[in-house]
């Protein structure tokens, strides 16, 4: 099978956009296996539509805040403008834009914003994300990794994708484990992740709107809860471009 893909640097967390859709399950495994292999330092692959409504489809299924604005910095070439982009398993349509060289994306939500928050012990949140939980823990950690494992072993959590993020609400450390591809990251930039670290901000605050984080890349994403749903925005560049075959 022949496919090409672009390579995305989207304030860190490098992902790959492989241009088409892939609806199974397997074949989007054995691609996402492969450039993970040829690109070590890529850290998530999505698949996007060339044909009909935009829409993206990550390899694991899971939602993907960054790399929904790197879906949008490719249908809008990197020109400002808005557009709908279904995402998750297609069931969802969020807004995704270019505006003053930053690239923005809405973040699905289920309900009222802090509703999707939950105090499971003092200093760690649950925050339920479509296609993404996050443990939210307060406090930073010398090896966020390890420290990671330790929270989700003891939380057993059955989300497909799940994410542990340590926060002083100025930086994150976001680790993420997708069940399906049985990969488990330190990322280098997390833009779900970041909405989830600002949804429990807004939850111990009623009045808080907007949150710039720094990434673990030293970049920045800032999240504003000021409308209907969560944005995140961002610099994105576009890294480069290559084909790629596989045997299945």
């Amino acid at each position: 099978m022949d496919y090409s893909y672009k390579i995305y640097y989207p304030g860190g967390n490098k992902t790959a956009l492989v241009l088409g859709l892939v609806e199974e399950n397997t074949i989007r495994k054995e691609i996402n296996d492969d450039i993970l292999t040829r690109h070590p330092d890529v850290e998530q692959v999505g698949f996007i539509s060339t044909t009909g409504s935009p829409q993206l489809l990550m390899a694991g299924g899971e939602f993907c805040g960054n790399a929904s604005r790197c879906a949008a910095y490719e249908y809008l070439h990197g020109e400002e403008g808005v557009l709908s982009l279904k995402v998750y398993d297609g069931s969802w349509t969020i807004r995704v834009g270019i505006e003053n060289n930053r690239t923005w994306a809405e973040i699905p939500r289920f309900s009222k914003l802090v509703d999707n928050v939950t105090l499971l012990a003092q200093g760690i949140y649950k925050v339920r994300l479509p296609g993404i939980t996050h443990l939210v823990c307060v406090g930073l950690k010398k090896a966020p990794q390890q420290e990671a494992q330790k929270i989700m072993d003891c939380y057993q959590e059955q989300a497909e994708c799940l994410g542990v993020i340590f926060t002083d609400f100025i930086r994150i450390q976001p680790i993420v484990s997708v069940k399906s591809l049985q990969t488990l990251y330190y990322e280098t930039a997390c833009g779900s992740g970041s909405v989830a670290v600002a949804l429990v901000k807004a939850h111990q605050s009623s009045d808080f709107k907007n949150l710039p984080l720094l990434q673990p890349s030293g970049e920045q994403l800032i999240v504003e809860l000021d409308g209907e749903r969560p944005v995140i925005s961002g610099r994105i560049s576009e890294l480069s471009y290559f084909s790629a075959k596989i045997d299945l």
